[in-house]
């Protein structure tokens, strides 16, 4: 007995291991393949403006600058990724054709929930009805 619970402690280790370090890590690799760029943002690379503002995407900017064939940021997170598109090519793709892409996940129930009918989480003829309002 004891033997099979060391077994599901060890079980249970392995996928937590698994679904909060090598699966984002995973992800990250083949998006950064596709031409991402890995960002981690934390209070360090936060920026003050003149006006005593705060600027969270300093940095993301400046990458932008450097680097201008930039298609996205991707973050890692536990399970996922963020991906933040900042290609016009890549962002117009993506709200021109939504077949491709799609917005369902096991992780999604709460952001449905505040954002049911936004163009970015909506499918089929609700989001073809929002589509030709921005076209």
């Amino acid at each position: 007995v004891l033997l099979s619970v060391f077994s599901f402690i060890l079980l249970i280790s392995l996928f937590l291991i698994y679904y909060i370090e090598v699966k984002p890590k995973l992800l990250v690799k083949f998006y950064e393949s596709q031409g991402a760029r890995e960002f981690i943002r934390s209070k360090f690379n936060v920026k003050k403006t003149s006006d005593n503002t705060i600027d969270v995407y300093a940095n993301e900017v400046k990458s932008i600058e450097e680097k201008p064939d930039l298609k996205a940021f991707v973050r890692p997170l536990p399970g996922t990724v963020h991906l933040s598109l900042v290609s016009p090519a890549i962002i117009k793709q993506f709200l021109m054709n939504q077949k491709p892409y799609s917005k369902a996940s096991k992780d999604a129930e709460l952001s449905l929930a505040l954002n049911k009918y936004g163009l970015s989480r909506t499918e089929g003829a609700i989001w073809k009805r929002h589509r030709r309002v921005f076209s």
